[in-house]
């Protein structure tokens, strides 16, 4: 009976250490030239290597952002909060970028692992320097 308590409460640890903050729901997209092209990009580390980051847009969670991986979403024009979240029991803290998106153009998000999570708006020549295969995605606007 003694050894039940500790037991539990590693297990209630170990599956908190796997939850989030924001929930699974339907981010908010767009199509055609009145969509804003994101760019959510993570470049290889050695720190974070064997951490998939969860991501989440608008408070709606999206995929975990694994090392050398990007995604790409089509957001309405309008401010958007893009999130690195944090799982319960990591040390540090998530990072956060809100912004304006306009219509046609293309934004590039990088983030990065190194004792905490970091989100940044960057410029093209960063992303593509960091991630030469992005190149393929959008003509430069």
């Amino acid at each position: 009976m003694v050894w039940k308590v500790p037991v539990l409460a590693l297990a209630i640890t170990l599956l908190a250490g796997c939850s989030t903050v924001s929930p699974v729901c339907s981010v908010p997209t767009a199509s055609g030239p009145q969509a804003a092209n994101l760019v959510i990009y993570r470049p290889g580390a050695m720190v974070g290597v064997l951490y998939a980051t969860p991501m989440s847009i608008d408070h709606c969670r999206i995929n975990d952002l694994d090392d050398d991986a990007y995604v790409v979403y089509r957001l309405p024009p309008g401010m958007h909060r893009i999130a690195a979240e944090k799982r319960a029991l990591e040390l540090g803290s998530g990072a956060q970028v809100e912004a304006l998106f306009e219509a046609g153009k293309t934004y590039y998000l990088r983030q990065h692992v190194n004792l905490v999570a970091g989100l940044a708006i960057v410029d093209r020549e960063r992303a593509l320097s960091e991630m030469p295969r992005l190149e393929v995605l959008f003509d430069e606007n």
